[in-house]
């Protein structure tokens, strides 16, 4: 697939769907915070060409009320993506972070629920896979 050949490893995402992050997961800081609504959690590197800032600016736009959002990165470039209430900004070296948590590439998409418990995980280049990675919280909502 055309929008899958930025993943650089053949090996499958250790985030396992259904599993929970626990305290000693890089996103403890933020994780405690997040029981309100379900987290998603971005991926994205400066130097990744697949990645668009504006997808993810879209998304977090038309889901603001729904969920809590972190964007884990190297370098912010967006002038509408601050640290806000439901908004939060973990400046990470992208290579040690992706390698740390098993996430074979950028950009990524991770659903979180309130409980902690990964949902759904995959690539996100544009606002289309986002919707679908993350279709499961969608899905439970329409029922």
């Amino acid at each position: 697939m055309e929008h899958r050949k930025f993943f650089k490893h053949n090996h499958r995402t250790s985030l396992s769907i259904g599993s929970y992050i626990d305290d000693n997961f890089m996103l403890t800081e933020t994780s405690r915070e997040m029981t309100s609504l379900p987290n998603v959690l971005f991926v994205v590197s400066s130097t990744c060409s697949s990645c668009n800032m504006g997808a993810i600016e879209e998304f977090i736009q038309d889901q603001q009320d729904q969920f809590k959002f972190t964007l884990v990165t190297d370098n912010l470039e967006s002038t509408y993506i601050k640290e806000q209430e439901n908004i939060h900004i973990l400046k990470r070296n992208i290579f040690d972070f992706i390698d740390s948590i098993g996430i074979p590439g950028v950009p990524f998409v991770v659903g979180i629920n309130r409980v902690n418990q990964i949902i759904s995980a995959g690539p996100s280049s544009t606002i289309s896979a986002i919707y679908d990675v993350l279709s499961p919280f969608f899905e439970v909502e329409e029922k």
